[in-house]
């Protein structure tokens, strides 16, 4: 059976040389499950669909597919809405799940309604389950991963998923009251530095994405910005001005910190059998709210220096490669972020609820493979982190 020897999440996009080595091993051996399903490219490259199948005398429903968002033109409504009817009727004994991943939050919808149903999730023998996969897996009552199965970690990243027409929305206002916005000093920074190229203001949002380059600014009573809208393709046309660099990468930091607490609150609970109550939400609002967190750029002798990013971005030759340095940057500010946060919650464990330490040891495995890159976790791994919790017949 062939299988899925390129990058799930940047189709066509040239593999690390790790994953195209793990790609090597899996074309040597065979990859045919018992019911004769195969998980291959076509499978995997599809929206995902719900394809009920005979597995070993089980009534069986195949997940097979990516994780499109909602919106997306292969799937409007998302994938969770794709296969919801299927899912919520339980006509089967096992969900078998073949996706290479996509939308995080088509995991998380995915993964709460297999916990609604209590459902038996089984990754078998040639089959693959990776990135957002892994996600929707822990909602599962009773999750297996068969010897011969692929179930692949990585951190998770919006910054691979910027295209030119994506839109930035920053809400400003004061960190200290709410941590994961913008702050006012940020937001001018990066009007400031549009407003220098002379780019026009939009009169009104919907003007965003199509092909206008222009900013949108919601300024409050006392004239400073409350919201701050453009699209990718206007930062990918400017220049790397360092108020610009310093403002952004810190908006989107910040930006980052409700997405990471999300996960990690979503891990518990599924841990607890999908059960809510489980997590200490206000202990998490706590710990979230008593760091000063830094700026990205506090310190020149820190670990991000806005002077070696700035000349990363000059050396750009294309506003495309512009787009695939910025995609870099952010993507390793997403993962300090995330250790950031992993630190700060591990001094609350006690106040966080039942299983948030295992929830934050998944985590840090995620953060632990860049996206880039990709780990592979064997049986006993997958069982000590949690996803894999019963050996099925």
């Amino acid at each position: 059976m062939s299988r899925p020897c390129r990058n799930p999440h940047k189709p066509g996009a040239r593999l690390p040389l790790l994953w195209a080595g793990l790609c090597i091993l899996l074309l040597a051996r065979p990859g045919l499950a018992q019911s004769g399903f195969a998980c291959d490219d076509a499978a995997l490259d599809a929206p995902m669909r719900a394809v009920p199948i005979a597995g070993g005398g089980n009534r069986v429903l195949v997940l097979a597919g990516a994780f499109e968002h909602e919106g997306s033109e292969a799937s409007p409504r998302g994938s969770f809405n794709d296969v919801r009817s299927a899912v919520e009727r339980g006509n089967y004994d096992e969900i078998w799940l073949c996706s290479g991943g996509g939308s995080v939050a088509e995991g998380y919808k995915l993964g709460r309604a297999f916990a609604r149903r209590g459902s038996k999730l089984r990754v078998p023998a040639g089959f693959l389950c990776a990135s957002s996969c892994t996600i929707a897996m822990m909602g599962g009552y009773l999750r297996t991963i068969d010897e011969g199965a692929d179930f692949v970690v990585h951190s998770s990243s919006a910054a691979s998923r910027i295209e030119p027409d994506r839109v930035f929305f920053f809400e400003c206002g004061d960190p200290a009251q709410a941590p994961e916005i913008a702050s006012w000093s940020d937001c001018a920074g990066m009007v400031a530095a549009i407003r220098e190229m002379d780019w026009k203001e939009c009169s009104d949002p919907r003007q965003l994405g199509n092909g206008d380059e222009c900013m949108y600014v919601f300024d409050g009573p006392d004239s400073r910005p409350r919201h701050v809208l453009f699209t990718a393709r206007l930062m990918m046309l400017m220049p790397p001005f360092p108020n610009f660099v310093g403002g952004f990468t810190n908006s989107w930091s910040r930006q980052k910190i409700g997405g990471t607490v999300e996960m990690v609150q979503y891990y518990q609970a599924m841990l607890n059998d999908g059960r809510q109550s489980a997590v200490a939400s206000a202990a998490y609002n706590r710990a979230v709210r008593s760091n000063a967190w830094p700026h990205v750029y506090a310190s020149e002798t820190g670990q991000r220096s806005i002077k070696r990013d700035v000349a990363k971005l000059l050396e750009a030759e294309t506003a495309i490669a512009g787009l695939v340095v910025w995609q870099d940057i952010l993507t390793e500010i997403e993962v300090d972020q995330q250790r950031a946060i992993i630190s700060l919650l591990r001094n609350h464990e006690s106040e966080l609820g039942r299983g948030a330490k295992h929830a934050l040891n998944m985590l840090e495995a995620m953060i632990t493979c860049r996206i880039q890159s990709s780990c592979y976790l064997d049986r006993n791994t997958a069982a000590q982190l949690g996803y894999h919790n019963f050996d099925m017949d």
